[in-house]
């Protein structure tokens, strides 16, 4: 098992307390307890932690537009209802 420097430790407590390390352990498919008891496997998620930031960022973007598309053709669909 690796050993983590001290400014590492720092940055995964920091880390624990963020909704997203949650979002970083469904991602893997991992439990917090997993991803807490193998310093190995933290190390390796907060070495991964922006790349997944990245990725819910886009995911919120893509539902804020999926939601605008919705309601510009909602009237569409009720339009179609009525035939």
């Amino acid at each position: 098992m690796k050993k983590m420097k001290i400014d590492q430790q720092q940055d995964a407590q920091k880390f624990l307390q963020q909704e997203s390390f949650r979002f970083c352990c469904e991602y893997f498919s991992l439990t917090p307890q997993t991803v807490l008891a193998d310093e190995t496997i933290l190390a390796d998620v907060l070495e991964k932690k922006s790349e997944i930031t990245s990725l819910i960022m886009g995911y919120c973007e893509m539902a804020d537009l999926n939601s605008e598309i919705c309601r510009d053709f909602l009237s569409c669909e009720n339009d179609l209802a009525l035939f």
